[in-house]
């Protein structure tokens, strides 16, 4: 597999349409809060209870979960502190022409795990690590913390385990940011989601899901070209079958649709969600089922499977092409643990990929790098 970054690549992906480019960054991070958090909850529901969730749309609220309502699960935690790692990766390229997102994720995620397990060594800098409510427990992925105890990460070529659990997937989206390549962005996801989960399912859905997004932040909002971008990539390499069979399912049903509302009933028969592939491939049918939120996510948790992250892929994918302004409902922003926040933080990631990207000292405190 190539590197993800050649150092000559410098320039800033996120040009043209800069102000859809930011809204839709924004509201891919905050569809994936949403969508997880609803996910979550939704398991913790009995059958009956299920019921709500298996109606034509999802009301307006959050299910109860973690002791609350509206509260972030540990895969969106993990995926916010990775977007602050590649944030800080563009702050570093732009300052001192050295291109590692990798390494910055490397240091991200350690800063994540500092907030799950304090004993651990690792900086706990910048301005989203100290954000309220991030120590909290939910669900956190085990195989992540697991190899952040022992320092021991992978790579795609030296596998560190054989870990293909769909829980690595939401944190591949900030790859979209790093470059106008979609092999760059497809690279970088993949071993970002690598330096935990060795499985190539695990790192290619991974990838295929960064070009989904990356697709969608250039501007393009046709779902079907976003997959074959995706298939593009995918067909690079070994082992890709089962990844690009599930994508292409699910893109085939997209097209031969006749009209009619997708179910989740429909939506499960593309597998349980636990393993990548299944996810990635259950959240886009979702996603594009419909432009309406509540239908979107009743598709996607209405489900016995893995609700937390295809509910929050698929919520991604759609606020990743629709305003998320216009199709959230306002209840479910307003009742988001950490919304503004997260919110600020995509802003923030948007901007430094931008045309104009900060040059205030406080810009620099808040997201440091080493030197």
């Amino acid at each position: 597999m190539s590197t993800p970054v050649r150092p000559a690549d410098t320039g800033m992906p996120l040009d043209g349409k800069f102000g859809l480019a930011k809204d839709r960054l924004i509201g891919c991070y905050v569809g994936q809060a949403i969508g997880g958090s609803i996910g979550a909850g939704v398991r913790t529901l009995d059958r009956a209870e299920l019921s709500t969730a298996e109606g034509a749309a999802w009301p307006e609220e959050y299910p109860p979960v973690f002791g609350g309502h509206g509260l972030i699960t540990g895969e969106t935690q993990v995926s916010l502190f990775v977007l602050d790692a590649v944030l800080r990766a563009g702050i570093r390229r732009r300052r001192t022409g050295v291109a590692d997102p990798l390494g910055e994720v490397r240091l991200g995620l350690r800063r994540w795990a500092q907030t799950q397990e304090p004993r651990l060594d690792g900086p706990a800098d910048g301005w989203w690590p100290g954000r309220p409510g991030l120590t909290a427990k939910r669900w956190p992925d085990h195989t992540t913390l697991t190899l952040l105890r022992a320092d021991t990460l992978g790579t795609p070529e030296q596998p560190v385990n054989d870990a293909r659990s769909a829980t690595v997937l939401p944190r591949a989206a900030a790859a979209a940011l790093w470059s106008a390549d979609p092999r760059q962005v497809f690279d970088l996801g993949a071993q970002i989601a690598a330096l935990t989960h060795g499985h190539p399912i695990a790192w290619l859905s991974a990838g295929a899901y960064a070009v989904l997004v990356h697709t969608f932040l250039r501007g393009l909002s046709n779902p079907s070209r976003a997959v074959y971008a995706a298939l593009d990539e995918l067909a690079r390499h070994p082992g890709h079958e089962p990844v690009s069979e599930a994508l292409a399912e699910s893109l085939r049903r997209f097209d031969d649709g006749d009209g009619e509302q997708v179910t989740a009933a429909q939506v499960a028969t593309l597998g349980t969600g636990w393993d990548a592939h299944e996810a990635l491939a259950m959240a886009v049918h979702a996603a594009f089922s419909s432009p309406r939120f509540d239908l979107v996510l009743a598709c996607a948790v209405g489900h016995p499977g893995n609700t937390g992250t295809v509910g929050s892929l698929a919520a991604s994918l759609l606020t990743s092409v629709y305003t998320f302004t216009s199709v959230v409902p306002v209840p479910l922003m307003r009742d988001l643990e950490l919304g503004a926040e997260i919110a600020t933080l995509a802003d923030g990631a948007a901007t430094e990929f931008g045309p104009e990207p900060f040059t205030g000292s406080d810009w620099f405190t808040n997201f440091p790098i080493r030197y």
